[in-house]
């Protein structure tokens, strides 16, 4: 019998101004109305690495690449069996968090074969690794239904509605509290259907 597959989550963001967040918020608080009604808004890049194996792996694999986290441009966090409270993490205020990935696949070949490689070193194997934006969007007290407004800005319908996810070529969860660990394990099968 083989050893179950494990799970480590790799959180990153900017260490300085992302301006693909700053370009988002300015479009949803002009473009989209929401000025006033949008308290805060992030953008982290998800990893998600399914391994089998003995014993820890993630500060290994963030030392020894920068496929995943870039440390002269990026902060990182690990998200672990042992460590399963990492970011984004609950927050004062009504957040909202919403991953997209993209339907052809959410896996990244490329960070795959690193891994692949690094963990075979130490007798594992990369069994699938996922990647993903988050994006986390906190509404004002103005706003009666949080969850409806994150829907509202995240699922573009028209140049005037949505922006964060195009539902023809990505997929899109919503979360109100935390991000599960691990969040892609049993998700393979979501990615060929439709946000609702």
């Amino acid at each position: 019998m083989s050893a179950p597959t494990r799970w480590l989550q790799i959180w990153t963001r900017m260490k300085r101004t992302d301006p693909n967040l700053l370009s988002a918020r300015q479009t949803v608080e002009i473009d989209l109305g929401c000025k006033g009604r949008l308290a805060g808004m992030e953008l982290w890049t998800l990893w998600e690495i399914g391994w089998r194996g003995e014993g820890p792996v993630g500060e290994e694999i963030l030392s020894a690449t920068t496929a995943l986290a870039n440390p002269n441009r990026e902060l990182a966090w690990l998200r672990c069996e042992d460590n399963a409270a990492g970011p984004p993490g609950p927050r004062a205020g009504s957040w909202r968090w919403c991953i997209v990935w993209d339907r052809a696949g959410a896996a990244a070949p490329h960070a795959f074969r690193v891994c692949e490689r690094l963990l075979g070193k130490r007798n594992m194997t990369c069994e699938e690794l996922v990647r993903a934006a988050v994006w986390g969007l906190s509404w004002g007290p103005a706003v009666e239904d949080p969850a409806a407004a994150t829907r509202d800005v995240a699922i573009a319908k028209s140049r005037r509605s949505g922006l964060l996810a195009n539902p023809h070529v990505q997929a899109v969860q919503f979360f109100s509290e935390t991000i599960p660990f691990p969040w892609w394990e049993g998700r393979r099968d979501e990615s060929e259907r439709r946000p609702v």
